[in-house]
């Protein structure tokens, strides 16, 4: 399968899914095009001065830019979530053109992956992920529509479902996570991969869906038990909205841990975290770290 860990793979990564050719990620952090394409390539690895500049740019751990933070920290234990990259990305059109003709073909194609040997982690973050990267591409370039990218959001879900239901993995138990979006979100698809990803690392997860009513929220929180919500938003018309969740949240007696995500929480960190908020999403490995604390 080819596994690509260390920088050249996540430098090529974290570039392509903030949407910069390698002169222009080169130019906004003072190194040359061709070192980028050195680093990439695996021909160089970068000096510390030039780690620290790609790390500070992507706002990410040197951890993280290496490779290291997606593995399993855990010691041996081989449990819960546990990721090497993959040549899967290299799979994208192909995942995308089958789910244009037939979601089931499609979510044929990834368990055919998952028989082959890739694992869950490797299908949901080197394919699925890699596909919506991609229809975000065509989007700007006029080759995508509206339907199109509904039909492949839609397989996406299904593939993750199937995923799901063939797993046979175990992971130790780290309580009870409830995952949502703000009143009047219509994009979940984000918070869905994260959600099964904290599914594999042992959290028993809860799907609540979009405007779910304070009261109603509560409700189920304190009736469930919820040790951790996870609520997410990617317009900024609906930052309020978000904050008002999350205050809702910790104004009970004993609140859950709150972790806040989607495009808007970056932009407006402050007022989130001015809600509330105990964590917010900066990358897969770094959430997976955070809440592997809290458990512990």
């Amino acid at each position: 399968m080819g596994n690509k860990i260390g920088i050249s793979y996540m430098l090529k990564k974290l570039r392509k899914e903030n949407k910069l050719t390698q002169s222009d990620l080169g130019e906004a952090i003072g190194i040359g095009q061709t070192s980028i394409a050195n680093y990439e390539n695996g021909k160089r690895f970068p000096d510390e001065k030039n780690l620290i500049r790609i790390a500070d740019y992507f706002n990410i751990s040197l951890d993280l830019l290496i490779g290291r933070e997606l593995k399993n920290t855990e010691g041996n234990n081989v449990s819960g979530f546990l990721y090497e990259g993959s040549d899967l990305d290299d799979k994208a059109v192909e995942y995308m053109t089958a789910a244009q003709k037939s979601g089931s073909e499609a979510v044929n194609m990834i368990l055919g992956l998952l028989e082959s040997g890739y694992t869950e982690e490797q299908v949901i973050l080197d394919l699925l992920e890699a596909s919506l990267i991609k229809a975000g591409n065509f989007w700007a370039e006029g080759l995508y529509n509206e339907a199109m990218e509904h039909q492949l959001s839609n397989t996406v879900i299904e593939s993750l479902i199937a995923l799901k239901t063939n797993s046979n993995r175990s992971s130790n138990y780290r309580g009870k996570l409830a995952a949502l979006t703000s009143y009047g979100e219509m994009h979940n698809i984000g918070i869905r991969i994260l959600t099964r990803l904290l599914e594999i690392d042992g959290w028993e997860t809860y799907f609540l869906g979009s405007s779910v009513p304070a009261i109603s929220l509560l409700d189920y929180i304190n009736n469930n038990q919820i040790n951790m919500v996870m609520v997410s938003a990617t317009m900024n018309e609906n930052t309020d909205s978000l904050c008002a969740i999350i205050k809702a949240i910790k104004n009970e007696p004993n609140p859950p841990h709150v972790m806040a995500g989607g495009r808007i929480s970056n932009l407006n960190r402050l007022q989130i975290q001015a809600a509330g908020a105990d964590y917010i999403y900066s990358s897969i490995a770094e959430t997976i770290d955070f809440t592997r604390r809290i458990h512990n």
